[in-house]
């Protein structure tokens, strides 16, 4: 159970930080009256582009690679 725990706070730390370095997340403070306010904002619309991306980038890379192996059938 312990190690399934630090699987999943490891997954979450990966996302974040994947999602921090493509400009998913922004996370923002403020302070005021002697409290702090900690935001944090989802892009929706950038994800949904990376992973349209991503996916015509598979798309084209499994093709490129199906169009391989037939023309080396071929041969």
């Amino acid at each position: 159970m312990k190690s399934f725990i630090v699987f999943l706070v490891l997954v979450v730390v990966v996302v974040l930080g994947v999602g921090f370095y493509l400009n998913w997340f922004s996370f923002s403070s403020s302070s005021s009256d002697g409290s702090t306010n900690f935001n944090m904002q989802v892009d929706k619309s950038k994800i949904e582009a990376d992973k349209q991306k991503a996916k015509q980038k598979i798309q084209e890379t499994t093709k490129d690679l199906q169009d391989k192996i037939n023309s080396d059938k071929k041969q």
